[in-house]
């Protein structure tokens, strides 16, 4: 399903996927923050690591970085280890993607939450 859900984004190009995904996974990440359990999050941040890609090279890269980068950051240090997975999954996707773009524009909120998420006593 998640091969899938990536080559109908391609298909579709960023303009068409890209705001339905992200409406749909913010949806997700309200339900999930409203007590619907942490498969909502887990469900979200598999959406954006599949459809990160088609955002490169666009007009929507630098905003879209900038949401996935403030909500990943958030989702880091969630209490389920799955999301927490995705979360930094997602994050990974991106700097797969998307490259120096990422790190020059978000290392001041990336690093401290990575480091954060490796500290193998708290995690």
């Amino acid at each position: 399903a998640a091969e899938a859900l990536d080559r109908l984004a391609l298909a579709l190009g960023a303009k068409t996927a890209l705001p339905v995904a992200f409406e749909i996974i913010n949806e997700f990440l309200k339900q999930e923050s409203s007590g619907g359990g942490w498969r909502f999050a887990h469900a979200a941040f598999n959406g954006i690591s599949q459809v990160i890609e088609v955002a490169k090279d666009t007009d929507y890269a630098i905003p879209m970085q900038a949401q996935v980068v403030g909500c990943s950051v958030m989702y880091m240090s969630h209490a389920e280890p799955r999301v927490r997975y995705m979360a930094l999954q997602a994050v990974g996707q991106m700097l797969l993607d998307h490259g120096p773009d990422v790190q020059k524009n978000h290392h001041e909120a990336l690093v401290p939450a990575l480091l954060q998420a490796m500290d193998v006593e708290q995690n």
